[in-house]
């Protein structure tokens, strides 16, 4: 449910604003747990996209060609700013971002095909889960310790931010090329994946027809040759691969060496 992430994403965008607020100069310039990136260059992506749905001539937003390219040009842009401008873009545009992709669940037009290039097609209304994603996974796992470098807090951990970017990697895990094709080629059985706590469900992956893979919902009294438990809130870790499946408490039964090809497999963008 779209209309989920959107009242998880204003949460999150509400935590990510005291987050910054409450900053030094030191921790701004620290390295994040996303490569390449300081804790500033982070924030600076976030408030970069959220410009992007207000002023897309000023801040253009993506389009998805080559995402790696097109995420830190607009980051590298923005090194010369200092962290105070860095954090006033993300305030400022958030909350109207927000409010456009609230749009984007109106009955005439969530389930319009939005193309997004490389990473495939989707229904219009489910960007609202992928900038869930995007923020929970910046904030809880590239800059808030214990995997990144801030001691803070962590924001409370419930069903409205943790369901919406789940869904979204399901959503994106056999459309986008990059992350299907790797699972294709280890995927000869069904795996069913059990995700517990908050955000929880059962998903099925089952090899398709031809060159695909099926992902089904709620799969959890049918048997696979492999099943997977462990926690909803790291999955969104493992499956970007910022912490492995192993050290993430995921527990199998079934046929393991299978399950484990294909969690080695998965790299979420």
């Amino acid at each position: 449910m779209s209309e989920q992430a959107v009242a998880g994403l204003r949460l999150e965008a509400q935590a990510i604003r005291e987050f910054g607020r409450s900053l030094s100069a030191e921790e701004w310039d620290r390295p994040s747990g996303c490569w390449g990136w300081s804790v500033k260059d982070v924030f600076s992506h976030m408030g970069c996209v959220f410009h992007g749905f207000i002023e897309p001539d000023i801040s253009p937003l993506p389009a998805f060609q080559d995402v790696e390219l097109e995420n830190e040009v607009p980051v590298a842009t923005r090194r010369s700013w200092s962290a105070k401008e860095v954090l006033e873009e993300f305030e400022e545009f958030s909350d109207p971002a927000i409010d456009v992709l609230a749009s984007f669940q109106a009955p005439e037009t969530r389930d319009a095909p939005f193309p997004a290039g490389t990473l495939g097609t989707y229904p219009t209304h489910l960007f609202a889960n992928a900038l869930m994603f995007d923020h929970f996974t910046h904030l809880r796992f590239d800059l808030l310790a214990p995997f990144g470098p801030v001691e803070r807090p962590h924001p409370e951990i419930d069903e409205v931010r943790v369901r919406p970017g789940v869904e979204w990697i399901f959503a994106g895990m056999n459309t986008m090329e990059a992350v299907k094709g790797p699972i294709l080629r280890v995927l000869t059985k069904p795996v069913v994946i059990e995700l517990t706590g908050p955000g929880g469900g059962t998903w099925m992956l089952r090899p398709g027809p031809g060159d695909s893979f099926l992902v089904e919902t709620e799969a959890g009294a049918e048997e696979g040759a492999a099943r997977a438990t462990g926690s909803a809130y790291l999955f969104e870790a493992w499956a970007t691969k910022r912490l492995d499946w192993r050290r993430a408490g995921v527990r199998l039964s079934g046929d393991e060496d299978l399950a484990s090809r294909v969690f080695d497999a998965i790299n979420f963008i």
